[in-house]
């Protein structure tokens, strides 16, 4: 499909540049030079704090599976019949 050229994505993407510009200077007086370069710092910043959100979340799921996986061991108990059992300890 988008080897083919079928998406049209160019409006959606032209949408959400705007909305940078758009922020930066919602009564339209700077110049478009200063409107542009203060809406890719804009851009810019948006995508480091999604960056960082993400960092975080991942950071928060590595420590929580190192947490679970820390806290759930392996002992083996040899049963009557001379099996082991292996089983979680709590």
């Amino acid at each position: 499909m988008h080897s083919k050229g079928l998406t049209n994505t160019a409006p959606a993407r032209a949408a959400f540049r705007n909305h940078f510009e758009r922020d930066v200077d919602p009564d339209g007086t700077l110049t478009p030079e200063e409107r542009a370069k203060r809406a890719e710092f804009a851009r810019r910043a948006f995508y480091s704090r999604l960056a960082f959100a993400s960092a975080k979340a991942r950071r928060a799921r590595s420590r929580n599976k190192k947490a679970i996986s820390a806290s759930t061991t392996l002992t083996a108990k040899e049963g009557p019949d001379g099996t082991r059992d292996l089983s979680a300890a709590a």
